[in-house]
C-alpha cells in the first residue's frame, strides 16, 4: 500500500534527479541516496509515520504571519507542506532497520536558505516528531543561532497548540 504523500515525494525525487527541477549537487546526492536506500533492500520502508506527521501538521497547523508569492496574507491559513518538505519528512521517517521499528535516521541537520519558511517547518516537524515519541518521553530540541530565532519557533508552536485563534 502506497503512502498518502508517497507519489508526490517520488515525483520530487525524480524531478531533481532528471534535472527538470533545478537543484544543487548536494540535493541531487540526497535524492539519489533516497532512491538507492529504497532500492537496496538494506532498509525496511514504511511511510506510516511520515504520513501521520504530514497529515497532523497539514490539518492542525496554521501560519501566524507571512504572505504567499502573490502577496496574499497567509496568517490563519492552513500550513501545507511543499514537496521538498514532504521529502524531508519521508527521508527522516520512512526507513527502518530491517525487522525493527528503529529508524535509520536518528538525528537530522536540515540546512535551508533564508526566507524559505524554515522556522514554521521546523516547529511543525518538531511537534509531529514529538507526537510520535510521546510514549517514550523523548525530548525534541530546536536549536537556532540566536534566542530570538528560537523564540520564533516557540511562538509558532504556542500559536498553534495553545491559542490557534486563527484556525478556520
Amino acid at each position: 500500500m502506497a503512502g498518502k504523500f508517497e507519489e508526490e515525494v517520488w515525483r520530487y525525487v525524480y524531478s531533481v534527479l532528471d534535472g527538470s527541477k533545478p537543484a544543487c549537487r548536494e540535493l541531487k546526492q540526497t535524492c539519489q541516496r533516497f532512491l538507492d536506500d529504497y532500492n537496496s533492500g538494506r532498509w525496511d520502508y514504511d511511510t506510516t509515520e511520515a504520513d501521520y506527521v504530514i497529515e497532523k501538521v497539514q490539518t492542525q497547523f496554521v501560519h501566524r504571519q507571512g504572505e504567499d508569492l502573490e502577496g496574499q496574507p497567509r496568517k490563519g491559513k492552513t500550513l501545507l507542506y511543499e514537496p521538498w518538505e514532504k521529502f524531508i519528512v519521508y527521508g527522516i521517517l520512512a526507513f527502518y532497520r530491517p525487522g525493527t521499528k528503529i529508524r535509520r535516521v536518528q538525528e537530522a541537520f536540515i540546512f535551508i536558505p533564508r526566507k524559505n519558511g524554515k522556522t514554521l517547518f521546523v516547529a511543525s516537524l518538531a511537534w509531529g516528531l514529538a507526537l510520535l515519541s510521546v510514549r517514550s518521553g523523548a525530548k525534541i530540541y530546536i536549536v537556532a543561532a540566536s534566542l530570538k530565532q528560537a523564540m520564533e519557533s516557540y511562538d509558532n508552536l504556542y500559536n498553534n497548540l495553545c491559542t490557534n485563534i486563527y484556525a478556520s
